[in-house]
């Protein structure tokens, strides 16, 4: 398997907007630890915060948004995606592939970014809207 190529994907979930901070803390964890444990390049991962739905779901109008982007193995994703499908807490989930066929040697293209709390300021603004 030296040769196998990689997958670049995203991954945006959607959490419950009554959730405490510690029960999206789990949630985001429990996606950061399925990709740590398969040795995934990580990205990005940004928590966009508070916003309104286009249109409601589970009678929510609201939810936390997260977004993760990264690089592993294919079918990593459809582990994500089950433990999402697991947790009561996540409202919502899509994962898009961007790109194929990455080879491994090829990956210090990628930088990855830390996800920092900057972006947590702008998103004040939107939500009081």
């Amino acid at each position: 398997m030296a040769n196998a190529k990689l997958r670049r994907y995203e991954l945006i979930y959607l959490i419950q907007p009554e959730a405490e901070e510690e029960q999206r803390t789990r949630v985001s964890d429990a996606v950061l630890q399925v990709l740590t444990d398969a040795e995934a390049l990580i990205i990005q991962n940004e928590e966009w915060g508070k916003r309104k739905l286009a249109y409601e779901i589970e009678k929510f109008n609201k939810a936390y948004y997260y977004y993760v982007e990264f690089v592993t193995q294919p079918g990593l994703s459809h582990e994500i995606e089950r433990r999402l499908r697991l947790m009561d807490d996540c409202v919502r989930f899509q994962t898009i592939k961007l790109e194929d066929g990455i080879a491994p040697d090829t990956l210090d293209r990628f930088t990855p970014v830390a996800s920092d709390d900057s972006a947590d300021s702008g998103d004040a603004a939107e939500e009081v809207a």
